[in-house]
């Protein structure tokens, strides 16, 4: 799979009647990077999955947030619901939760991998038991960039049941030229860590694109619980 712009392409789809629940614990302290411009990025809608249109407007206060948020530490649960499910689960919960303030909005994501998919392989085969430490590489966009709009490199690594994810915050440019001609984003600690981890795995690549529609919720009394809840999720694995 090469490197395209997400816009080109149609998608697999999940059946709508799921949902992907994601109960997130992070009350580590999220560090901030506050050299952060945080750039505009406003997008228009275009045609998704079986001619659907996206809303992939996305709104600066929202994309300058994300920006500055470049280290995560956090415990992780994630599953499978339904429909009926998801609205049970809010009737029940739903008075003890706040709306996430970025509301609803479409995560799109290039996962990189080897020719032989061993990062993904070594993820899903092996139990946490017999290895505690994964990693993987990704690309992230909130809606469909253009070339000048903002996407993260994320390196998001597992160790014993506490996930780290390390970012940059660049544009869409920089980051296809990091991937096809190794040139350096920017020049920071993080970026030299996705760096290292680009080399060690022989440089990989666009394997699975993964896209989907994510709304999110804070306990009102400890905003350091946070859940998402994932629907509409569609991936393609070539070009």
């Amino acid at each position: 799979m090469k490197y395209t712009s997400h816009s080109e392409f149609f998608f697999t789809e999940y059946p709508e009647s799921l949902y992907f629940w994601g109960l997130f614990f992070s009350c580590q302290k999220e560090i901030q990077d506050k050299a952060s411009d945080g750039r505009e990025s406003t997008r228009s809608a275009k045609a998704g999955p079986k001619g659907r249109a996206y809303d992939s407007k996305v709104k600066s206060k929202k994309v300058k947030k994300m920006q500055n948020l470049y280290t995560f530490k956090r415990k992780e649960n994630k599953y499978l619901i339904t429909p009926g499910q998801h609205k049970a689960l809010l009737d029940m919960i739903g008075s003890h939760l706040k709306e996430d303030e970025y509301g609803e909005s479409t995560v799109c994501n290039i996962y990189l991998d080897t020719p032989s998919n061993y990062m993904i392989r070594r993820s899903i085969e092996v139990t946490e038991e017999e290895l505690p430490y994964k990693e993987k590489i990704r690309i992230r966009a909130y809606g469909i960039p253009k070339d000048s709009d903002t996407v993260f490199i994320e390196l998001k690594k597992k160790y014993d049941g506490i996930v780290y994810k390390r970012r940059i915050a660049s544009t869409l440019s920089k980051v296809e030229s990091y991937l096809k001609e190794g040139t350096l984003p920017e020049e920071s600690q993080i970026m030299n860590e996705i760096d290292y981890t680009m080399k060690k795995y022989g440089w990989p690549q666009p394997s699975e694109m993964v896209f989907y529609e994510r709304k999110g919720w804070y306990d009102k009394d400890q905003p350091c619980i946070r859940i998402t809840f994932d629907r509409n999720t569609r991936y393609r694995t070539d070009d």
